[in-house]
């Protein structure tokens, strides 16, 4: 049985697939405790694989591609069959602190991409290797350590719920693409008001 806090269909809005329309799967429970954090990943309900392969597939009505398991931290649960499973008709794409890599994880690799959003715990070294993005959380004066990672550099302001830091942030983040040739992410569903 596998943690959920929720399952929804909406726009994934940071990272490599902004814009595309995704199935969101909130894993419950996290390992860290940031102060920072804007996701509830509390635990609401718990489904069996197949429930929530069939769910995904109900949402997407076949039209909607992308699986996104987000959390928390994905990577507190096996996840091994979900992914097996949902790979078979979905792009999947997982997003962690990238704290964990589990042992079975080697197997499937080529099955999922990973986006890795580093806190306050440094990164294992397999997920920063194996990394297909990685999404730095800024707020103004914040620089991120890049220089062990080769893929693509994701740069997102910090929302401190305040309009002015918020402004700052963003502008931190546009000159830090700037100047470093960085991604810009904006969490376009906030932008959109929606999910």
């Amino acid at each position: 049985m596998i943690k959920i806090n929720e399952l929804f269909k909406s726009i994934q809005g940071e990272g490599p697939y902004t814009g595309h329309p995704a199935i969101f799967i909130r894993l419950a429970g996290c390992n860290l405790d940031c102060i920072f954090c804007d996701t509830d990943f509390e635990y609401r309900r718990q489904a069996s694989v197949e429930a929530i392969v069939e769910e995904v597939k109900q949402l997407s009505g076949g039209k909607v591609k992308l699986v996104v398991i987000t959390g928390g931290e994905p990577f507190l649960q096996d996840l091994r069959d979900l992914i097996y499973f949902l790979a078979k008709d979905f792009i999947v794409q997982i997003e962690t602190n990238g704290t964990r890599t589990p042992d079975y994880f080697a197997s499937y690799w080529g099955m999922v991409d990973i986006v890795v959003s580093p806190k306050t715990v440094p990164v294992d070294d397999i997920m920063r290797q194996r990394a297909a993005g990685v999404k730095f959380v800024v707020k103004e004066g914040m620089k991120p350590c890049t220089s062990l990672y080769t893929c693509p550099i994701y740069v997102q302001p910090m929302d401190e719920k305040d309009l002015v830091k918020n402004k700052a942030n963003r502008d931190w983040a546009v000159k830090l693409c700037l100047e470093h040739g960085y991604r810009l992410s904006l969490q376009i569903h906030k932008i959109l008001d929606i999910q």
